[in-house]
């Protein structure tokens, strides 16, 4: 994704950061493939060391790296600064212990907010346009079916994007499932991963079969023609959002 950015760039600029004000990174902690919409990361477990005392502050490469939630970047901010712990940035300098300092960090704090608020309306316009097409969430190969790009690149021409069944793999995926719910004799994914791997079949990325990636292929819900939405319809009060699934 655009805004993704390499570990090794963000510790390169943090390390930079603390030669340049003395300062000495003592753990770090990486939040990788983690959505910082929430605080349910690894970062709660470098506000937990500041607040025992432990460490004088968090640096990160930048603000948004803290969060991207309102009222999780304000709590936990506050948990650091209440004990004289600072967040601080590698890459935006700013003096939040001054008055100006502190707008101006704010700020960056709630024009990361607005990002990803931005962004987040943005896919679920794009998801939901998909859905409505009988099309998966986001486009890309899948295991046992051959992709009809929007894109013809043979053509060069837009077409229907759709998904069709490989002649040769998709029965596969249907032995995949027979095998795996078999009533007498059924097989583990561990099994069925030997069987993929010894049959010479990899993944859309070329690579062996793990329990991992088979297990989260298989209960993805799409080889056995099923959409996984978010169904806001369906939360109650209080209760965390789940997934639903229709075919």
């Amino acid at each position: 994704k655009e805004e993704k950015i390499s570990p090794e760039i963000q510790r390169a600029a943090i390390l930079e950061w603390a030669k340049r004000h003395g300062a000495e990174i003592t753990e770090w902690i990486e939040d990788l493939d983690t959505t910082g919409r929430n605080f349910k990361r690894k970062i709660m477990r470098a506000i937990e060391i500041v607040e025992k005392g432990k460490e004088k502050g968090i640096a990160v490469w930048r603000y948004s790296r803290f969060g991207r939630d309102r009222a999780g970047n304000a709590i936990n901010l506050a948990r650091v600064e209440s004990i004289g712990g600072q967040l601080v940035s590698a890459t935006e300098p700013v003096d939040a212990t001054t008055a100006i300092g502190g707008f101006q960090h704010g700020m960056i704090l709630e024009f990361a907010a607005f990002e990803s608020d931005r962004i987040g309306e943005a896919w679920s316009e794009t998801h939901q346009h998909r859905r409505a097409q009988g099309l998966p969430a986001t486009g890309r190969p899948r295991f046992g079916y051959i992709w009809h790009r929007r894109w013809d690149a043979r053509t060069e021409k837009l077409q229907d994007e759709k998904y069709e069944p490989h002649p040769e793999v998709g029965p596969i995926v249907a032995e995949l499932y027979r095998m795996y719910t078999h009533p007498t004799k059924p097989k583990g994914f561990a099994s069925l991963c030997g069987w993929l791997n010894n049959s010479g079949h990899r993944t859309t990325r070329g690579t062996l079969w793990t329990t991992q990636t088979l297990t989260r292929y298989m209960d993805g819900g799409f080889p056995a023609g099923l959409l996984r939405i978010h169904d806001d319809d369906r939360v109650e009060p209080g209760v965390e959002q789940h997934d639903a699934h229709l075919e």
